[in-house]
């Protein structure tokens, strides 16, 4: 994200978890403390929130204390420091759209952020995103597992019952914020891709074009959460002009040069 927005602005401030906050433009990084000094001395209009800590199933407080410090007491930091009138683009997840007997504690804490979000701030622009896969993505999801196991001649997992996954490769992504942060919009929007596979017919898919086939185990029932979310928001996902499949060929390239077969 960062060196696409240098293309486009002069300067990058990004803020740390550990209260370091770097100073970027194209030729140099300076790294400072935060302080409201440091956030009001550069006039921003526009603050764009990445921060999260995706972590499914917390094992015990210490991990939930990750979530909370990152999707919401870490931005909330941010927030007061600025004293200038801010814009703010924040991503949410999915999840977040789903009923709340489905909300898991990421989830929560997205949530908990994103009202205090519409409560303080005039000129917010929320975007629901879906499941991304893509270059320095790193979170251990769906197509990456399925790319390293199949690479490494291990069986899948997927469960007994159809699901169904929504796929938007970070480059769309990065492409729609780029645009949305000189096109502001205040409101809750989705960014859908076109890309709705079940898990089932991705794996075959990858397996296709890594040429390679490994078993797949079908076991246990998962809920089918895409099948239960209401897009009542606008979807304001830019077009792709690359097709699903070579973005995926992409990144099995990608995660082929980090592995030892």
């Amino acid at each position: 994200m960062i060196p696409e927005l240098l293309n486009k602005y002069e300067k990058v401030i990004n803020f740390r978890r550990n209260d370091n906050v770097e100073i970027i433009n194209r030729n140099s990084i300076v790294t400072e403390k935060l302080s409201e000094d440091l956030t009001n001395n550069f006039h921003s209009n526009l603050l764009i929130n990445l921060a999260t800590h995706y972590d499914p199933i917390p094992k015990n407080k210490l991990d939930e204390n990750k979530i909370e410090d990152a999707n919401v007491n870490f931005p909330i930091k941010i927030l007061k420091k600025i004293k200038n009138n801010i814009k703010v683009l924040n991503t949410s997840s999915y999840i977040q759209l789903l009923d709340e007997k489905y909300q898991i504690h990421y989830s929560k804490t997205k949530n908990i952020f994103l009202n205090h979000l519409i409560k303080s701030q005039k000129d917010y622009l929320n975007l629901y995103m879906f499941d991304t896969f893509g270059t320095n993505d790193y979170r251990n999801k769906v197509v990456d597992r399925f790319i390293v196991n199949i690479l490494l001649n291990k069986e899948l997992n997927i469960p007994s019952n159809p699901v169904f996954i929504n796929l938007t490769h970070i480059s769309i992504i990065v492409k729609t914020i780029l645009y949305l942060s000189e096109n502001f919009m205040t409101g809750n929007y989705l960014l859908k891709s076109s890309d709705t596979i079940l898990l089932e017919d991705l794996a075959l898919k990858l397996m296709q074009i890594i040429g390679k086939k490994v078993n797949i185990n079908k076991a246990g029932k998962q809920i089918n959460y895409i099948d239960m979310i209401d897009d009542k928001f606008e979807n304001v996902l830019l077009s792709n002009d690359v097709i699903f499949e070579k973005n995926l060929e992409m990144r099995i390239n990608e995660i082929r040069k980090t592995i030892t077969l």
